[in-house]
């Protein structure tokens, strides 16, 4: 999609999935015939796990793919009691399944067909054990209209701000779910069809040798050529092989391939191609294998590019039951034979990821023959690869022109592509614009998963605007498309999204779920860009819900995947986490550092709402410092929001902390901040805006008024799933009440935090305050030892107030090795804000 929002990403259990047949090996003979039947019937409900469809009264019904594995488990083996410890095992292999998740894929089973928890007609409860599917169970064959109704299958769709079939990845922002969808239409677009009639899915592979004679750029030209709108989609070859890779799936293992591809992108049809070139002519032998393993041998014929791709799709169509065009259209190939052979060689040199190479070859194909509009648009991704969004511009917008009558698809592409770039000069309204323009296109040719992508990019801006509940419609939306065409990238490109929204709503943990689901189609489907966000948003998340040890692991391994594919994009969002996990330990000089280092990376993108992002990172380190002057100048410098209101708000209190030079100063911001308090209804944003008038007013000495703002802003809180923010709120009211020598209101408070997170150093920070006030100068001392070996003790916040908090207020004592400071206005230091 295209750059996003502001905030981070969310979770939920899914990998590799396993085949319902292989889930358990001792079986009774009627339990193998339940096994090995592709339809389960019960009731008014058809289980078809050929087509993996849940079937009601004829109707298909939506369902996750676990859910649909959860159901096919238990239907076959009717009445046999499966304990929880065996569902889990059999649905999500080698993984740890909450409780809450377990239930969820209870209930959605359940509610698929007609059941619920009461009724328990079909799937009972064995009441601490597990359950038992209960409803009597024939095998059927499958419906012949189910079988033949019309199913909108596309694998990839709108173009993103890269080539479509480039193996390196454009470099995209990645600090949101901007990359979800973008990313997605980058790797996985597929010549596809408008998704009218029954499509069938082809996946393509080469020969070995045609790898090695660097032949993948002609195959992925023929594939192009080859697409039959509405009838027959092919998805390229290097889609294949990543998501074979990234399931250990040998290339030679024709069954597994096939089972793999269906499962993951419901491909019916595996085309094994050998292409050969001999002077002036071109030839190919290729193999279609179906599901049951037939294979039939296509042998068009030597002749030009152009007649042997005709060849071949009328092979495919006689082969299928297709009727194959004999004219190709003009916009794929060209009758000139150079300008075929120029534009195979710049798709290999942009699947390799030079982009200069690709340019020189696309320009050589167009002045052979100026009609060739793919040529044109690949010609722009080349340069959009190269950082040259200027001179992609009016060739993108001549497709559009050219392309909307000529070859609808490819100008609904190219809308998408101005869509993308308009949002990322800052121009939302045009992007908007242009967005719905592609919607309108894609919705006239009846491309399905083209209008995904758009639906998933308005989301994003709807979000970005403030408009919630619109972004939540519009993802809903897209997920239903994605899932109706076995989309999982595209499923997971949409959970990337609402882990976005659901974190800017003020539900965690719900974004948590949301981002693990994406993480872990992800992970099945080898999406190794996508990836990267999406890992880094997980570590965010886990570290918002004290889960300290599980973030440092993700984060890890998102660095690693990042400096491995030279993600410029994804090491910025990684820094961006590791910034703001320094201002957890209190080290504001690391954070400080992590932050310029991530700014400097977006800003050598062009990615201006995420360099605004990092640099407001960097001055909220900057004034934890104590330097207020390069704060100010750095919050002044940074480029524009991008219209993101949570972008914009936070700026607006960062320079309210900047500007309060002294007390009368702080005052003033706060009564400021007090009036804009007044005008918000949104929970988050209202404890947000509290936290900082409550600083300001501790600041100028105020403590009354500042405890009376915390308390308000963590009641504000109190109907979000916002631990992280809570425990920062909490933990300066805890230091506030020890000023105040409200010992017990801390207590509390602290061990409040410390339920969420023990190790949370704000607040082993105000515990070790706490023991010195009541006089307990053993556990004083440890944590103190403790504290002072930590990065962040050298300077900064904690070392300052490792050198406060020695101080006894009624002994004057010190912990040793400490000694009294205090700030400008003689209060201590406000701890860091996350």
């Amino acid at each position: 999609m295209a750059p996003a929002g502001n905030a981070a990403r969310t979770r939920l259990v899914i990998r590799e999935t396993c085949s319902p047949t292989d889930m358990s090996s001792d079986t009774t003979a009627p339990e193998r015939a339940f096994d090995e039947a592709s339809t389960l019937a019960f009731g008014d409900c058809e289980l078809d796990r050929r087509r993996r469809e849940l079937r009601r009264s004829g109707q298909v019904v939506a369902l996750e793919p676990k859910v649909f594995e959860l159901l096919v488990f238990l239907a076959s083996r009717p009445e046999e009691a499966l304990s929880k410890d065996a569902l889990q095992a059999a649905v999500w292999p080698g993984l740890v399944v909450s409780d809450s998740v377990f239930s969820q894929a209870i209930m959605k089973a359940r509610r698929a067909v007609g059941d619920d928890g009461q009724q328990q007609s079909v799937i009972a409860t064995v009441h601490g054990y597990g359950y038992r599917f209960v409803a009597p169970v024939r095998t059927a064959a499958p419906s012949p209209d189910a079988a033949t109704e019309a199913l909108s299958r596309h694998r990839s769709g709108a173009p993103a701000s890269g080539h479509a079939g480039s193996r390196r990845m454009p470099r995209p922002a990645a600090a949101h779910a901007l990359l979800a969808l973008l990313a997605l239409a980058a790797i996985w677009l597929f010549t596809r069809g408008t998704g009218a009639g029954p499509t069938a899915i082809i996946a393509v592979l080469p020969s070995a040798q045609a790898v090695e004679e660097g032949q993948e750029g002609t195959l992925r030209l023929v594939t192009r050529a080859l697409d039959l709108p509405g009838s027959v989609n092919l998805v390229p070859a290097e889609n294949v092989k990543r998501l074979l890779d990234a399931n250990g799936v040998q290339p030679d293992d024709d069954a597994r391939i096939l089972e793999v591809l269906h499962q993951t992108m419901g491909v019916d049809y595996l085309l094994r191609t050998d292409i050969r070139r001999r002077g002036d002519h071109w030839s190919t032998h290729a193999v279609l294998i179906d599901r049951d393993l037939h294979r039939t041998e296509l042998d068009p014929g030597p002749g030009s590019m152009v007649a042997m791709v005709t060849g071949l799709g009328r092979e495919l169509g006689r082969t299928l039951g297709r009727t194959w065009p004999e004219v190709l259209p003009p916009s794929v190939l060209s009758v000139d034979e150079f300008a075929n052979q120029a534009m195979a060689r710049g798709l290999q040199a942009l699947l390799g990821g030079d982009s200069a190479a690709a340019a020189a070859l696309f320009q050589s194909a167009l002045s052979q023959d100026p009609g060739l509009l793919w040529a044109r648009y690949e010609l722009a991704q080349a340069y959009l690869g190269m950082g040259q969004a200027e001179r992609a511009r009016p060739l993108l917008e001549e497709v559009r022109d050219l392309g909307v009558n000529g070859d609808p698809r490819l100008g609904a592409h190219a809308l998408t592509s101005l869509g993308i770039m308009a949002w990322r000069a800052g121009d939302l309204q045009e992007a908007d614009t242009l967005f719905q323009q592609a919607a309108a296109v894609y919705q006239r040719i009846g491309h399905d998963h083209g209008m995904a992508s758009v639906l998933g990019n308005l989301g994003i801006l709807a979000e970005n605007r403030g408009d919630f509940d619109r972004a939540e419609e519009l993802y809903g939306q897209a997920l239903v498309r994605f899932r109706r065409a076995h989309d999982l990238v595209g499923e997971s490109a949409v959970y990337t999204n609402t882990a976005v929204l659901a974190k800017q709503r003020g539900r965690t943990t719900d974004a948590w779920r949301d981002q693990m689901r994406a993480v872990g189609l992800q992970r099945r489907l080898g999406i190794g860009s996508m990836l990267v966000l999406s890992l880094t948003q997980q570590a965010e998340l886990e570290l918002e819900l004290g889960m300290v040890t599980q973030a440092a692991q993700t984060l890890a391994e998102a660095r690693q995947r990042a400096e491995a594919q030279e993600d410029t994009a994804g090491l910025a969002g990684v820094q961006l986490a590791e910034a703001r996990r320094a201002l957890d330990d209190l080290d504001a000089t690391r954070a400080a550092q992590w932050a310029a280092a991530a700014r400097d990376r977006y800003r050598e993108l062009g990615h201006g709402p995420y360099e605004a992002r990092a640099g407001q990172l960097q001055a909220l380190a900057l004034l934890e410092l104590g330097q207020a002057d390069a704060a100010l100048a750095l919050l002044q410098d940074l480029p524009a929001d991008g219209g993101r209101e949570q972008l914009r708000m936070q700026r607006g209190l960062l320079l309210a902390l900047g500007e309060a030079t002294s007390a009368a100063a702080a005052q003033e911001q706060a009564a400021r901040l007090a009036d804009v308090l007044a005008g918000l209804s949104d929970p988050v944003s209202a404890a947000y805006t509290g936290d900082a008038i409550a600083r300001l007013l501790r600041q100028a000495g105020d403590d009354a008024g500042a405890i009376g703002h915390w308390r308000e802003a963590i009641r504000a809180l109190a109907p979000t799933d916002e631990p992280h923010r809570r425990a920062w709120m909490q933990t300066r009211l805890a230091a506030a009440l020890i000023d105040q020598r409200d010992y017990d209101g801390a207590e509390a408070l602290l061990a409040q935090v410390e339920k969420w997170n023990a190790d949370f150093v704000p607040a082993r920070l105000q515990r070790l305050r706490l023991a010195r006030a009541l006089g307990d100068e053993v556990m004083a001392g440890r944590l103190a030892r403790e504290l002072a070996e930590l990065p962040g003790a050298v300077d900064g916040p904690l070392s300052r107030e490792l050198a406060v908090s020695g101080v006894n207020e009624e002994t004057d004592a010190a912990v040793p090795g400490t000694e009294a400071i205090r700030d400008r206005d003689g209060n201590h230091p406000a701890a860091p804000a996350a």
